[in-house]
C-alpha cells in the first residue's frame, strides 16, 4: 500500500520539479484517501544585496515565531503528519538557498500531508512565515504580503 503512494508522490514531485515555476501559484493533489500533496510557488528578488532563504519548513511555525525555517499551515481537516521542504534551482549554502544581489529566483514549497481518515472537508495550505536574510541581517516577509500569496485548496468530494 505504501509503495504505490510513494511512487505516485515521486511522479508528481518530478512533474512539479520539471515544469517551469509560476510565481504565486498553488496546487493541491489528493494521492489517495489519506495522503495529500500541496505546492505553493512564489518568487523572490534580491534587491541590492545577497539574500538567503531556508530550505526547511514546519507546520508549527507562526508569524511571530523567531525561527530559521519557513512556516505553513494546513487548515480544515484532521491532519496527522506533514512533511515539507522548499525547492529551488538556487545554490545551497549550509541550510539556505542563496540569491545573488539583483537576481530573481523561484521557489516551491512542497508539502505532503497524511490525514487521519478520508477527506471530508476542504483542506487549505498557506504560508505562515517566510524568513530570509539580507547579507547577514535576518528579516521576514510582512504578514500582509504573506496573506496576498496564493493558497492551495483541496476540496472534499
Amino acid at each position: 500500500m505504501k509503495t504505490p503512494t510513494i511512487l505516485v508522490a515521486l511522479l508528481v514531485i518530478t512533474a512539479v520539479w520539471l515544469t517551469p515555476n509560476q510565481v504565486d501559484a498553488a496546487t493541491a493533489i489528493q494521492l489517495n484517501d489519506t495522503t495529500v500533496l500541496f505546492t505553493l510557488n512564489f518568487g523572490f528578488t534580491a534587491a541590492g544585496d545577497d539574500y538567503q532563504l531556508p530550505i526547511m519548513a514546519s507546520s508549527t511555525v507562526g508569524y511571530f515565531d523567531r525561527v530559521d525555517v519557513l512556516g505553513y499551515a494546513l487548515t480544515g481537516a484532521d491532519v496527522m503528519v506533514t512533511n515539507a521542504v522548499l525547492l529551488s534551482n538556487q545554490p545551497v549554502v549550509g541550510e539556505r538557498y542563496t540569491i545573488d544581489a539583483d537576481e530573481q529566483a523561484s521557489f516551491t514549497l512542497l508539502i505532503i500531508a497524511t490525514l487521519s481518515g478520508p477527506l471530508t472537508s476542504d483542506l487549505t495550505a498557506s504560508f505562515t512565515k517566510i524568513p530570509y536574510w539580507v547579507g547577514e541581517r535576518r528579516t521576514t516577509v510582512h504578514e500582509n504580503q504573506l496573506n496576498e500569496l496564493e493558497t492551495a485548496i483541496l476540496q472534499a468530494s
